[in-house]
């Protein structure tokens, strides 16, 4: 027997623009004035206010610990905000677009720093693409094996399908389904507040349904174009994904889980839902070039080495200094 559909949870809350500029006046305020502040940037749009986050980035210098200043901000910032401030050092932003994609990107105040772009943006932007489309249908996979999806959060993540789309270069040709579900996630957006409540609870069905077989014809079509013979079948992800290991040779929808915790229990409890997903083991199967490109295995050896010494670079800051903030990209959690 099958299981049942997540419940969904996390609906977005109606909000206006005003809202939103006093919740960013708000958190920039907070941000500007820390010790160790060097610029501020935005990125993102409020394209739907309500389901909308805001997305500022803070550079600092390398030494400073950075405070928690996400409990200092009202509650309605935080919950338009979604998520904590990004932060990285002068350092890792100068490199960022080695491993993360911004767009578009707003100096707000501070100090501009001069970015550095990858020697090879081309398959640059492409590992780029197929890292953000795995972490989107690793993020799909939780929601159904933890029963519960976050409504606005799904809405928000799977906006970004467009742009990793784009970045790995993938048309409507290569993969029309990733395509059209681009569109009907920008469509719900969009039409959100002019729908019933039934109207947007099949809206989130029909999108939950298509995303993974969507997001895996493209992992097919990026496959397709990847010539050289893979020479890694397997990896073990990090950081907070670090119970998944990604298989080669076959597809996304394959999984071979341990669950100590029955999923009815997990589906009526956010804690007993996030502690299924944790305390068992995850195997993901993808197309084996992909993980041949994840891992670096594949060509390019000169800039997969100088990535790795950025994203490393990056990663113990963010142990070390900041650690109440959210970390750019998806670089972090493959060993490559």
């Amino acid at each position: 027997m099958s299981s049942p559909s997540p419940q969904l949870t996390g609906f977005p809350v109606p909000a206006s623009i005003e809202e939103y500029d006093r919740a960013a006046a708000e958190l920039e305020a907070k941000l500007r004035n820390l010790p160790g502040a060097v610029a501020l940037y935005l990125t993102g749009t409020v394209a739907v206010p309500g389901i909308s986050d805001l997305d500022r980035i803070l550079v600092v210098d390398r030494d400073i610990t950075l405070p928690n200043v996400w409990e200092q901000l009202r509650p309605r910032t935080r919950y338009l905000a979604m998520h904590t401030p990004f932060a990285l050092d002068c350092e890792t932003f100068a490199r960022h677009r080695w491993f993360a994609s911004f767009e578009p990107l707003e100096f707000l105040c501070g100090r501009r720093i001069e970015v550095d772009e990858p020697p090879t943006r081309e398959e640059s932007e492409r590992l780029l693409g197929a890292e953000g489309l795995v972490v989107a249908r690793l993020k799909l996979r939780k929601q159904a094996a933890t029963g519960r999806t976050k409504v606005r959060a799904l809405l928000c993540e799977l906006n970004n399908i467009r742009r990793n789309l784009q970045l790995a270069s993938l048309t409507s040709d290569d993969t029309a389904l990733a395509w059209q579900l681009a569109r009907d996630v920008t469509r719900a957006r969009e039409e959100w507040w002019s729908l019933t409540e039934t109207e947007r609870v099949e809206t989130v069905r029909e999108i939950e349904t298509q995303a993974p077989t969507a997001i895996d014809d493209a992992l097919e079509a990026i496959a397709s174009r990847l010539l050289d013979k893979p020479t890694c079948e397997e990896i073990r992800l990090r950081g907070t994904w670090s119970s998944v290991t990604l298989c080669g040779g076959g597809n996304t929808a394959q999984e071979d889980s341990l669950y100590v915790l029955p999923y009815a229990f997990a589906r009526a409890s956010s804690r007993l839902a996030e502690a299924r997903w944790r305390f068992a083991r995850h195997h993901i199967c993808l197309p084996s070039p992909v993980i041949s490109l994840l891992s670096g295995s594949l060509a390019w050896s000169s800039f997969r080495e100088r990535r790795r010494d950025v994203v490393r670079h990056y990663i113990e800051f963010m142990r070390d200094k900041a650690r109440t903030y959210s970390s750019v990209g998806h670089a972090g959690i493959f060993p490559g």
